[in-house]
């Protein structure tokens, strides 16, 4: 953590409180206390023709050197008010990172519609990667929510942007297990220098995650991990979106999962007319999504994806084309599911 604006801003009311200060002092050493003229002809030394003495008293001078150190105070108290109280930087592989200890956010809301303001305080890095770097914050400032914050290198500011909209669409699309997009904002840059960078605000932040369900505490919580983890692979596949680089948030105590990063991911065609690309994509998204789920607990993993089958097919928005094409994705692409050992 440092504080690179107060630093300069101390420094500059030092030295000028310093320089006036000295300013008076010498003023009021070296003024003439008593010297010899006429009225108007000021530090005029007696020159011995018998001019009586009169007083001069060097106000002005006195006047102009306080005004002097009122400024330098007012100066201070300005900057102290407009600059942020520290900063916390970090060097990291792919770039740096700079933020203010309190980082104030103003986002619409996607769910309640409404304006939403945020001040995010005490930053702690969570991790870091090709696109960007991910921060967390204080618990006490998250207004009973986990926030993390995404931020990019100045080459990714569009691949972070990209993020955010397709957790967006996720969203739009019903798939429940994938952290959300709150918004996307401009990196607060210290100088004009930088180039402009991209931060999205997600959630939630799991604060006990593990990776792999093998990790989780106990059975029952093992099961909710699977049930989540074979019902997001039926709502990205009916989404039409995957991505080739799969990663699971699992909470170790309760089984709860969110999948994050979704850098890598790909919106495929509505109509499911996929190419020879897609189909090794779809086919490298199921693996990735499969391997998750440990081989005894298959039969949890049928009986979810036929549960959510069941609830696509009740749903306005989904046609029973997409429900079709979902269907047969899985039966060709998953070891455990079975359209006819489950009817």
């Amino acid at each position: 953590m440092r504080w690179p604006h107060y630093q300069n801003v101390i420094a500059f009311f030092v030295w000028c409180w310093i320089a006036s200060a000295s300013s008076l002092v010498a003023k009021e050493w070296w003024s003439p206390i008593t010297s010899t003229g006429r009225p108007g002809e000021s530090n005029h030394f007696h020159d011995g023709k018998g001019d009586p003495p009169f007083t001069v008293q060097p106000q002005q001078p006195k006047q102009q050197t306080w005004s002097m150190l009122v400024s330098c105070s007012i100066f201070l108290v300005t900057s102290l008010v407009s600059f942020p109280v520290a900063s916390y930087d970090w060097d990291l592989l792919n770039g740096s990172v700079s933020l203010p200890e309190s980082l104030p956010l103003q986002f619409a809301d996607r769910l309640t519609k409404t304006k939403r303001s945020l001040q995010l305080t005490r930053p702690q890095i969570v991790g870091a990667g090709s696109g960007g770097a991910v921060f967390a914050f204080d618990e006490k400032s998250s207004q009973s929510e986990d926030f993390l914050l995404k931020i990019s290198w100045e080459g990714t500011s569009k691949t972070v942007q990209r993020e955010c909209t397709t957790l967006q669409l996720l969203e739009d699309r019903g798939v429940q297990a994938a952290e959300r997009c709150l918004g996307s904002f401009e990196y607060p840059r210290l100088s004009r220098e930088e180039k402009p960078r991209s931060m999205i605000l997600v959630t939630p932040y799991m604060r006990d995650a593990v990776a792999s369900v093998g990790e989780v505490t106990t059975s029952q919580a093992q099961q909710v991990a699977v049930e989540e983890i074979a019902r997001t692979l039926v709502q990205m596949l009916a989404a039409n979106v995957i991505t080739i680089d799969v990663q699971p948030l699992i909470s170790k105590t309760t089984g709860k999962t969110i999948f994050i990063d979704m850098t890598e991911a790909q919106v495929l065609s509505p109509s499911g007319s996929y190419s020879f690309l897609d189909r090794s994509l779809i086919s490298s998204f199921t693996s990735e999504m499969v391997a998750l789920i440990p081989e005894d607990y298959w039969n949890i993993a049928n009986k979810a994806t036929m549960d959510e089958l069941g609830r696509l097919k009740e749903k306005e928005t989904v046609s029973p084309g997409d429900v079709q094409r979902v269907e047969a994705l899985l039966e060709e692409q998953t070891p455990f599911f079975s359209i006819t050992r489950s009817r």
